[in-house]
């Protein structure tokens, strides 16, 4: 096997992906050809120091260590060359790759982080406020849980499809006071959360999402473990939770209750 034969499975090699005797003819070129083997460590380094950006740790004295590495080996492999030589070209193409590895990966790190904080400001209450109740024993209660709510009428909220109002909560969420429904059916269990508008608005990141529906607009938003439906109403922010990401959470708009609006009550 001669270079060119080797370089050509070097990656399949490197990732265990080359056949049985492939895999022997490299290792056995590797052993004898000096250039190839330090290409080999080269690569070798790289995917190693890809691995350890990809764990998203941050900073590390092997994250360094492993930087350091392949630098040495690229300064070394570019002296060896002889004078009036141009660098050989596997040497600068390393370099740039490591170099749109690095940027790419702490973009996307950076990408993430901010992501995981607007789940967290945005949606982590409510997600947890749901699963809390999704699946809790439930024993009917004795008194009717509160219909209204700023002005609104949630008690008939999914009734035509078997949901019936269970519970009714105070909840602190999302750094303001809240109003946690919980409507349950044969089949599944739905949250709606409601606060004024002057205290919450729809989270930002929802509004790149905006769906259409009876003159109303909604906000629609994927959670790790439930997807959630955001629109206004009145002088109210409405987000309905669900497990289901196919489920029709249209239902759950509630309406503007005649009596406390015409009697101008808080």
């Amino acid at each position: 096997m001669n270079c060119q034969e080797a370089l050509d499975l070097l990656y399949d090699y490197i990732d265990k992906e080359a056949s049985d005797i492939d895999a022997q003819e490299v290792r056995k070129h590797l052993d004898g050809c000096r250039n190839c083997f330090k290409i080999y460590r080269l690569e070798t380094a790289v995917q190693e120091l890809i691995a350890e950006l990809v764990k998203g740790d941050g900073p590390s004295p092997q994250l360094e260590g492993l930087k350091e590495k392949i630098i040495l080996r690229l300064d070394g492999i570019d002296k060896e060359n002889s004078p009036g030589q141009p660098p050989r070209s596997y040497s600068l193409i390393a370099k740039v790759l490591v170099a749109a590895a690095s940027v790419v990966i702490v973009i996307g790190a950076a990408s993430i982080a901010y992501s995981q904080y607007e789940h967290s400001k945005y949606f982590a209450d409510l997600e947890s406020a749901h699963q809390t109740v999704l699946n809790r024993e439930w024993i009917p209660p004795t008194d009717v849980a509160p219909p209204t709510f700023l002005g609104l009428d949630f008690s008939e909220l999914g009734r035509a499809h078997g949901f019936v109002l269970i519970s009714s909560a105070q909840l602190q969420a999302c750094d303001c006071e809240m109003r946690h429904f919980v409507y349950r059916n044969a089949e599944r269990t739905i949250s709606v959360f409601a606060v004024s508008s002057g205290d919450y608005e729809i989270p930002p990141p929802c509004s790149d999402n905006p769906l259409s529906h009876d003159g109303t607009t909604f906000y629609c938003h994927k959670c790790h473990e439930c997807r959630l439906l955001f629109h206004e109403v009145g002088n109210a922010v409405v987000a309905a939770a669900t497990t289901d990401p196919e489920f029709n959470l249209f239902m759950f708009s509630p309406t503007e209750d005649v009596v406390l609006t015409g009697l101008s009550l808080p």
